[in-house]
């Protein structure tokens, strides 16, 4: 199959959330803020332009789909995941802030919100998890070098998370949960 006839066929394949996610897990691989990029296409473009997906180069895609825990796609259009490593292309952080933010829940979110003091409420109004984690970034209240912040906030609302911050600190592999077994296997 045609690479480009790959990726749109890929893109056609996601949900809205998982394109923020994709786009999300692709902010330092295109430096620029994933709420520019307008469709999953114009991301796809960015990366082949930047270097780190061609047709020859389908690494950053596994590793993609892998981590938003669609293999199905994969599968699908018959894409090999043996091309997956553990050491990819996407960084650690960027992964565990996704996979936090899969085990937050609505209510989560909105306590989350209510204790980000440091950020105008305004620019929180309309944020999924991830938007939260950005601009938590933005203020520069965490970053790969420090979840204090994320951590403190975590105490009050969902304590049982800090265990992934806390095992990626430790530089151990992040710890998968039941729920994102369960995706895996859909």
């Amino acid at each position: 199959m045609d690479f480009q006839k790959l990726l749109l066929s890929v893109g056609k394949s996601l949900s809205d959330d998982e394109v923020e996610a994709i786009a999300f897990l692709c902010t330092d691989l295109v430096h620029r803020n994933p709420n520019s990029v307008e469709s999953i296409n114009g991301l796809f473009s960015l990366l082949i332009n930047e270097g780190h997906l061609s047709a020859e180069d389908t690494r950053l895609l596994v590793e993609l789909l892998h981590t938003i825990q669609r293999h199905a796609i994969l599968r699908d259009h018959g894409v090999s995941v043996q091309q997956f490593t553990s050491r990819g292309l996407i960084s650690p952080y960027r992964k565990l802030l996704y996979h936090l933010s899969e085990d937050i829940t609505d209510s989560d979110l909105k306590q989350i919100k209510f204790l980000l003091k440091d950020i105008p409420r305004r620019k929180l109004e309309q944020n999924t998890t991830l938007g939260v984690f950005l601009e938590m970034e933005r203020m520069d209240l965490i970053n790969e070098d420090n979840l204090d912040y994320l951590e403190d906030i975590f105490n009050s609302v969902c304590p049982v998370l800090n265990e992934k911050i806390r095992h990626f600190k430790e530089g151990k592999p992040l710890i998968i949960t039941d729920t994102d077994q369960m995706r895996a296997s859909a």
